[in-house]
Order: C-alpha cells, then structure tokens, then sequence
C-alpha cells in the first residue's frame, strides 16, 4: 500500500512540476512579445502630462514633444515632420542639417516645402509626393496600419483622390473628389468597392 502512496505522489509532484515549469514558460514568452511591441511602438503609450504624442499622420505638421527627461527616441528627436501618406516613423523625412531631404534613388537634394506640393521632383522614386498623385511612381501608406512588421498597407500614389477609396480608412481620398456618376451605398457595399467620400470600413 506504501509503494502505491509513494507512486502517487511521484506522479503529482511531476505533474505540478511540468505545470509550474509550463506556466513559466508561457508568461516568460508573453512577457517578452510585450516588451518587444512596446518598445517597437506597436502599443501605443498613453501620454503622460505635459507630453503631446502625435499619432495622425497630417500634412506638414510637427509633432512637438516635451518631457523633463529622456526617456525614448521621441525625447531625443524634439520635431519629427509628418506628411500625408508617409509612415510616422519614415526616416527619409527626416531634414538633414541644412533642413532638406534626399530623393531615395535620384540622389536630388529639395527643400521640405516640397514634400505634396503637387509636383513631381523625384522623378525615380516619387517620394516627394506620397500624398498627391502627381508622382506616376511614388507610394501612398494609409493613415491606419493593422500590422507595420509584416507589410505596411499602400497604394500607388497615382490613385490618391482618384474618387475611389482604397485604404480602409478613406485617407487616400482626403480631398473629398467625387466621381461624376456614383454609385448608390448598397451597390458599393455588394461589391466591396467604395467611392468617394469614403466611410471607415476598417
């Protein structure tokens, strides 16, 4: 009768051993995609007082931020530049010391007042105007983005106010062109395909 208590009890302790070690395992790992989603910005931190966080991304706005001590890349980057149809944390559109930005594949030096001037000045990459459609070329990233590690959601900026809505979000249409013959709300919705002015589907 001993022999069997004693093979009982092995038999639990092992199975309250592996359970611990599991559970540790689990949170140890839960612990870690936190970490990492915090630190690559995909959770977003609630401001703390007298620190402003710009999250929209809005044409030749700077985000401006304020705080007592360093704390992340945003302190030590006092003025980040965003433009329609960029992602926030895009570092071609950063100025350099004489406050202008490089075309990516033109080697062409412009000046940030003509980032969406409606002018095509890099003629390669189109990366002067990812928010208008002047560049045939160029990319236009929607203002919501699901998923920034896996493949950012754009558009050729060639469809940006082209009438119809291609980001989620109706970003791409933010002058609010409207086709001459649209579509009625229910037809658009059968389809799937939705016209300007566009409504959130995301």
């Amino acid at each position: 009768m001993g022999h069997w208590t004693n093979g009982i009890k092995r038999v639990r302790l092992r199975t309250i051993t592996i359970s611990v070690i599991a559970t540790s395992l689990v949170l140890l790992v839960y612990q870690i995609v936190i970490s990492y989603k915090i630190t690559s910005g995909e959770i977003e931190e609630k401001p703390e007082e007298g620190r402003h966080v710009k999250v929209e991304l809005l044409d030749v706005k700077i985000a401006k931020f304020s705080s007592t001590s360093p704390k992340s890349e945003i302190d030590i980057m006092p003025k980040i530049p965003t433009f329609k149809g960029t992602l926030l944390k895009d570092k071609n559109y950063i100025p350099n010391v004489n406050g202008k930005i490089f075309c990516a594949m033109d080697s062409i030096e412009i000046d940030m007042s003509r980032i969406n001037d409606d002018y095509c000045d890099c003629p390669t990459d189109g990366m002067d105007e990812p928010g208008t459609n002047a560049c045939v070329n160029g990319r236009f990233f929607c203002n919501y983005q699901a998923d920034l590690r896996n493949r950012p959601k754009s558009i050729p900026s060639s469809r940006v106010n082209d009438g119809v809505c291609d980001c989620c979000d109706g970003s791409d249409e933010w002058n609010g062109f409207e086709l001459p013959n649209r579509l009625a709300d229910d037809i658009q919705k059968s389809l799937g395909r939705f016209q300007s002015p566009c409504s959130y589907h995301c």
